[in-house]
């Protein structure tokens, strides 16, 4: 299959919602940061390890006080790879593997949306 029947044939749709899923949830992870209650104890996790990561010779690149938000930097990056990782492994597997990839964007997309009905409950 080529790469243009797969970004402009059946999988817009798909891989859209795909996207548009990481992108809102990202959206609110920094907007809502300081009332941020992180179920996923990956997401906790990189969540306390953000402000230990990222400094370059003892320059904190965005000093907050003490307090305030928390640094989710580290967490929406770690996010929007996944997401671009993903992207990229269901565009191989198209190439590769047609019929299984259509199934497996299938349920991700079922998935995603999912998802994005629980981010908003």
């Amino acid at each position: 299959m080529e790469l243009d029947q797969v970004l402009y044939g059946n999988l817009r749709i798909p891989l859209a919602i795909h996207w548009a899923t990481s992108t809102v949830d990202a959206y609110l992870i920094v907007k809502y940061a300081d009332q941020i209650q992180e179920e996923n104890p990956i997401g906790d996790a990189l969540i306390r390890l953000g402000p230990q990561v990222g400094h370059v010779n003892g320059v904190v690149p965005h000093p907050l006080p003490t307090g305030k938000r928390p640094d989710v930097s580290l967490l929406v990056a770690v996010k929007m790879f996944g997401t671009i990782l993903a992207l990229g492994v269901l565009l191989l597997l198209f190439q590769k593997w047609p019929a299984g990839a259509q199934l497996i964007v299938a349920a991700l997309s079922v998935f995603q949306f999912m998802l994005m009905l629980y981010i908003f409950h």
